[in-house]
């Protein structure tokens, strides 16, 4: 089915802003455009979080898919039912029938207008979080390198400097340890001397040994002294060098702590920085996008302003597809039809070979719709004074005219009454036309060359007469027409 405009009636009005509305009409495609692509991230963001868990795999194009399908539901919806709730406005469609269709295309266009500029708004800043570039983040990396191989070398330094205390001390103790040693070795010597002296001579060398050991135990308590005075250097070293490695871990520490820092505080800053102007683009572009909308409901809005102002009427020009059954209805029934025809054909041999019935029974109903009547479209005709003025007046050149019952008469005498007993096919004629225009569909018959206004361009004859005898002359033979019933 066709959709046709009627021009307009009132030119002034038109031609004021009739290069305004084309204007609007694309600033509001434009805007559309502008929403849908907002759209499209907001419902790909919602069905790709749902899938990501259940399909990982098809989450990516399902998605897609998705966000397209219900992008075009919102705005080929909002491009069809916004005009028609403009219309019922201007044109006050508020009662009967026409309350509850403009009732339910409100409902209609105001849930569309909801749903397309909330997810516009959120849409933008879901894709401003996006497409952003993530800020540049230091790492600490460097530092973590430096504070370990720090920490490692001050405790290898450690651990080889207590391994060189504690061996010089070690050694002192044992140096100190065999000194000792030998010395009581030989005070004890000169006691075994003394008790052979005893055993030899008889007599006592009690004082003496008792001597000799009262000096073997002053040496042993003098290396006693002596490895204790090492083992308290010995700690007192280790303490130091304890006391150093851990005031060089905390300076360390301390440096270290203090990179660390300074590099999560810039770092915060970037984010901080980052999440401003996100949010800073972020709401601009939601806002512009409900602008957007805006503009697309003005300039439907004014769209059919001009067209009620300048009297355009939308026509529909439906053909016999538009109330015809469907491709697959059709395709249906033929398969019915045949299947019929095959069944009813055997059913059919097999009641010749059937016996009649003793009593038959009525046949059905039948109901023939051959000449029912389909709805038409009536056009109120208005021929202009032209038109009038030309057959009451004929021109000298013009000799005949068609006749409504088809045949051909003489017009030549110039008689006023020829207006009303020969009346020319209807045809919706401009008031602008005039004689001179009329000339222009003016040609000769080519079967008995009699001027004649020609109805559509293929016409070659002036009347059906014309034409048979024309085919009958052509072809020799003669046309046979179906009487009707």
């Amino acid at each position: 089915m066709k959709i046709q405009f009627s021009l307009p009636t009132d030119d002034q009005f038109f031609n004021r802003y009739a290069t305004l509305t084309p204007t609007l009409s694309k600033l509001g495609i434009l805007a559309q455009i502008i929403s849908a692509l907002t759209e499209v991230g907001i419902f790909y963001s919602l069905i790709f979080s749902r899938l990501i868990t259940i399909s990982p795999n098809y989450a990516t194009i399902i998605s897609i898919i998705g966000a397209i399908i219900g992008t075009a539901f919102l705005e080929i919806g909002l491009r069809k039912f916004t005009p028609y709730s403009v219309k019922a406005f201007i044109y006050k469609r508020f009662s009967g029938l026409d309350l509850a269709m403009t009732i339910f295309i409100l409902l209609v266009t105001i849930g569309l207008l909801g749903l397309s500029g909330s997810l516009s708004f959120k849409g933008s800043k879901e894709m401003v979080k996006i497409a952003k570039p993530s800020p540049k983040l230091a790492t600490t990396d460097k530092e973590d390198t430096t504070h370990s191989k720090e920490k490692t070398e001050i405790k290898t330094t450690f651990s080889l400097d207590s391994a060189i205390i504690v061996d010089g001390y070690v050694k002192q103790i044992a140096a100190t340890n065999q000194q000792y040693k030998a010395l009581i070795k030989q005070q004890e010597s000169k006691i075994n001397q003394y008790q052979r002296k005893e055993q030899r001579a008889g007599l006592s060398y009690q004082t003496k040994k008792e001597g000799i050991k009262g000096k073997i135990a002053s040496l042993e308590a003098d290396n006693a002294t002596k490895k204790s005075n090492f083992e308290a250097l010995q700690a007192t070293e280790l303490k130091t060098l304890i006391n150093n490695r851990n005031s060089d871990k905390t300076v360390i520490e301390s440096r270290y702590l203090t990179n660390i820092n300074k590099i999560e505080s810039a770092n915060n800053k970037a984010l901080q920085q980052s999440i401003n102007t996100t949010l800073f683009y972020g709401n601009g572009l939601a806002w512009f996008t409900i602008i957007c909308l805006c503009v697309f409901i003005f300039s439907v809005v004014i769209e059919e302003i001009h067209k009620k102002g300048s009297g355009i009427k939308q026509v529909a020009i439906p053909n016999q597809y538009h109330f015809s059954e469907s491709v697959m209805a059709e395709f249906f029934n033929m398969l019915n039809e045949k299947v019929n025809y095959k069944l009813r054909t055997k059913i059919k041999d097999w009641a010749t070979k059937t016996p009649p019935p003793p009593l038959p029974t009525a046949p059905p109903n039948l109901y023939d719709l051959a000449k029912a009547k389909q709805q038409r479209l009536v056009f109120e005709i208005e021929e202009s004074d032209s038109l009038k003025y030309y057959l009451s007046n004929p021109l000298p050149e013009l000799e005949q005219v068609k006749s409504k019952n088809g045949t051909c008469k003489n017009m030549t005498n110039g008689e006023n009454v020829i207006f009303k007993e020969i009346p020319i096919e209807k045809e919706l004629i401009r008031k602008s036309y005039n004689v001179e225009k009329l000339k222009e569909h003016e040609r000769n018959c080519l079967h008995c060359s009699t001027p004649y206004i020609y109805r559509h361009h293929k016409q070659k004859y002036c009347c059906d007469n014309c034409r048979i005898n024309a085919w009958q002359e052509k072809t020799g033979k003669k046309l046979k027409l179906k009487k009707k019933k």
